[in-house]
């Protein structure tokens, strides 16, 4: 599946700016955003399992994660930039609306949200590479 450039460069800044919101220290706002690796690596393998397995598969295994629940809001609310038709509290819930139908624009969808949201978790530092 080839991924359209020109919607993962607006959706890269999109996430980005929602992994600011989420993550900023509200009782510090000038401290560093760091996001651990192991974050990092729930957005990975959201694409993988989605490959893998099916899109609802994935989005069940990561929602089943509670410290994982950061990284599925996320994908959610990248996802919805996309799609702001997309009502559902939730991941699952939105991929079960549809009934097991889902078709090759869904999944595109889905697949340019996940790669947005790695891609934008990179320009965080991790903390073991971040300077404290």
């Amino acid at each position: 599946m080839k991924l359209p450039k020109t919607i993962l460069d607006k959706l890269i800044p999109e996430a980005i700016a929602l992994i600011r919101i989420t993550y900023i220290d509200s009782a510090n706002i000038n401290n560093p955003i760091i996001i651990s690796s192991t974050e990092k690596g729930y957005a990975n393998a959201f694409g993988a399992n989605m490959v893998m397995n099916s899109p609802l598969m994935a989005a069940i295994l990561l929602e089943n994660n509670e410290k994982a629940s950061k990284v599925y809001s996320l994908l959610l609310e990248v996802l919805k930039k996309q799609n702001p038709t997309i009502l559902a509290p939730n991941l699952s819930t939105y991929l079960e609306s549809l009934n097991g139908i889902i078709n090759s624009k869904i999944r595109t969808d889905l697949a340019l949200a996940s790669v947005a949201l790695k891609m934008a978790l990179r320009t965080f530092p991790s903390p073991k590479n971040a300077e404290i």
